[in-house]
């Protein structure tokens, strides 16, 4: 979560992507800087390089359409489904924690704020995140299983913003949040 470091190494490295050629690491590198750009509350600048993300690749393509689908979730926009399905069905054939986490988490949020309950994976990838000890995807998969009411409070190893916030205390995650330079977890803060 180093944005600003990682933003510009990100910069130097998609100009040698593109100048060579090397479409696939472009689009991979777009679409997580797309993401951390999102994580920033910077939303236009990760609509823009998501929408940058061309269609086949399919790592990539998974990562830009989680973006794409949490922005117009919060948006209200009733499109959020098509690219948050797309994601769920690339992440769901990796079986990896890396594409399965971003993408239950999208899908929780947007669920949450269209008053409906969470997918039933939820809980599955959440508990993944938990039995690897991933302070960040158990935090924020804990984060909206207790959004949900189903869980009670988050594990101690989960990343402080979400577990001082679902413990009770938003005003000291969000200064956690500003401090880390993550906005994403402010929302419903």
């Amino acid at each position: 979560r180093l944005y600003e470091p990682a933003a510009t190494a990100g910069a130097e490295a998609l100009d040698y992507f593109v100048a060579r050629d090397l479409d696939g690491s472009a689009a991979y590198l777009r679409a997580w800087l797309a993401r951390c750009r999102f994580e920033q509350g910077r939303w236009a600048e990760a609509e823009r390089l998501a929408a940058a993300v061309p269609a086949g690749r399919a790592v990539a393509t998974l990562a830009a359409d989680c973006v794409r689908g949490r922005i117009r979730a919060r948006r209200g926009d009733p499109d959020a489904w098509p690219p948050l399905d797309r994601a769920r069905e690339l992440a769901e054939r990796t079986g990896s924690l890396q594409r399965i986490a971003p993408v239950a988490a999208a899908r929780a949020e947007a669920r949450w704020l269209a008053g409906q309950p969470p997918d039933d994976d939820l809980r599955d990838a959440y508990e993944l995140a938990a039995g690897k000890r991933n302070a960040w995807a158990a935090g924020e998969l804990g984060f909206w299983m207790w959004r949900h009411g189903l869980l009670d409070a988050l594990p101690e190893f989960a990343s402080e913003p979400y577990r001082l916030h679902a413990g009770g205390d938003p005003g000291a995650a969000e200064l956690d949040c500003e401090r880390e330079g993550l906005l994403a977890c402010r929302h419903g803060a």
